[in-house]
């Protein structure tokens, strides 16, 4: 594949604009999504006056408006490499937690690095101890 070169000397929001015109694909799901280089989360980066931006943020800032201080740029699709516009919100840290946990992507159980046993080592112990009068110990 041709790598596809932007013209120089844009502003952010042009280089914003013209990503959104050249370097995206759609998705089956709607999600836009940038043909350019990820970061290790997925997020898609763009490079402009030698630094590195998270493109979702540029797209909602020049599509949407700015985004207060203090809030994240959260995806209503899941998808951190999306950047299409619609599928974008400004919210809290906390909101974005929530919507984690509201759409069932809340790691739990033994996923969670953490974990220190499975769950089939918790239903044997329980069982084992069903009264929990006896303790681990005894």
């Amino acid at each position: 594949m041709r790598k596809k070169y932007r013209p120089r000397n844009l502003t952010l929001d042009e280089l914003v604009q013209h990503t959104l015109e050249s370097d995206v694909t759609e998705n089956e799901n709607g999600c836009l999504i940038y043909q350019g280089c990820v970061n290790a989360y997925g997020y898609s980066v763009i490079g402009f006056e030698q630094k590195q931006y998270l493109l979702h943020r540029l797209v909602y800032t020049c599509q949407l408006g700015e985004i207060p201080e203090g809030h994240c740029v959260c995806h209503r699709c899941d998808n951190p490499a999306c950047i299409n516009p619609n599928h974008l919100f400004v919210g809290t840290h906390q909101d974005n937690m929530q919507d984690k946990v509201n759409k069932g992507r809340q790691v739990r159980g033994e996923r969670h690095g953490c974990a220190k046993i499975t769950f089939n080592q918790v239903t044997l112990t329980r069982e084992i101890y069903p009264s929990r009068l006896l303790s681990v110990s005894q």
